[in-house]
């Protein structure tokens, strides 16, 4: 491991040392207030809320916070601080309990653990606000300082689904393949595989669609990720008429993924369709039924009713 020096050193030390000062003032406080005999300190006239204020205030000025993130490296030590930025192939972390920074290689980090960064926050902000490219140039900043973190990743499925938001799917789906590409074995990676065989299945590109959703399906991912892997895939096939290959997709859905209700009354609506066109009227019937018997109180009852009545 190296320690990093630069013209701000000075700074960084200053701001830890007094974090550290801040957090001994306010355990002291909460002694003080606990077991006044023990401490032989007693704050009595009202002292006790305005003091606890002054140590609220001192912990919110700029530059001044408690170590909220951790660095877990390979070997099992863990690192507290604050993480600055990374460079040169390391994770520079501001120290929680030195007056220094230190820069950790990232061969030896096995795993990140840190805050929500403010420019993530800014980033959802202007998402929420449909403000598509302001959102995409600030995720764009979290994906460049925090490389390979949690946040990172989380930053660049955001600047997705920012481009499909301003309807670029092109760039959305090079995002995402971006993505399973630096960080296939990531826990999202699920999540951004549905999300581009959906461009997929939007653009007509059927068979790339199948081969995200058969990735998904092979791997052990959360059983509504499943199921809806299986139902999209069924739509792919019903996209191009392809009835019997869609009518097993969605009867694996109905049979396989039972406790996943959402899918399960799509996916019986779509097998009775697929039954009407491949002519065969009486399991179409029997699916309708069906529906309408094990979700009485279902959104898909009224449509169900319906194609039943349309058959009699």
């Amino acid at each position: 491991m190296m320690w990093e020096t630069s013209t701000d050193l000075k700074m960084q030390r200053e701001r830890v040392a007094t974090t550290g000062v801040v957090a001994k003032l306010a355990l002291l406080m909460w002694r003080v207030a606990a077991a006044p005999a023990e401490t032989g300190v007693s704050l009595r006239g009202g002292a006790f809320l305005p003091l606890c204020l002054l140590v609220v205030f001192l912990l919110s000025m700029g530059g001044i916070s408690l170590a909220a993130d951790k660095i877990i490296l390979k070997n099992g030590n863990v690192i507290e601080g604050r993480i600055v930025r990374e460079k040169g192939g390391q994770i520079i972390i501001e120290l929680a309990d030195a007056k220094a920074t230190m820069g950790i290689p990232r061969s030896d980090i096995l795993r990140i653990i840190m805050e929500k960064p403010q420019s993530f926050l800014k980033a959802e902000k202007a998402f929420k606000k449909r403000e598509f490219r302001e959102a995409i140039k600030l995720y764009n900043e979290v994906v460049s300082q925090y490389r390979r973190t949690e946040w990172a990743q989380k930053a660049l499925i955001g600047t997705g689904r920012a481009y499909m938001g301003l309807k670029n799917t092109d760039e959305a789906s090079r995002v995402f393949e971006k993505f399973l590409s630096e960080y296939k074995d990531s826990d999202l990676s699920c999540e951004v595989r549905l999300i581009l065989g959906k461009i997929f299945r939007g653009s007509g590109e059927y068979d790339k669609a199948r081969t995200i959703y058969a990735h998904v399906l092979e791997r052990n991912n959360p059983e509504e990720s499943l199921a809806e892997a299986q139902f999209s895939l069924g739509e792919t096939y019903l996209a191009q008429e392809q009835y019997e290959d869609a009518l097993m997709s969605f009867l694996r859905v109905v049979v396989v993924f039972g406790e996943q209700s959402e899918f399960v009354q799509k996916a019986m609506l779509r097998a009775g369709f697929c039954y009407e066109k491949i002519g065969d009227l009486a399991n179409a019937k029997q699916i309708y039924e069906e529906l309408m018997k094990e979700y009485p109180k279902g959104k898909y009852v009224k449509e169900a009713r319906g194609k039943l009545n349309a058959l009699k």
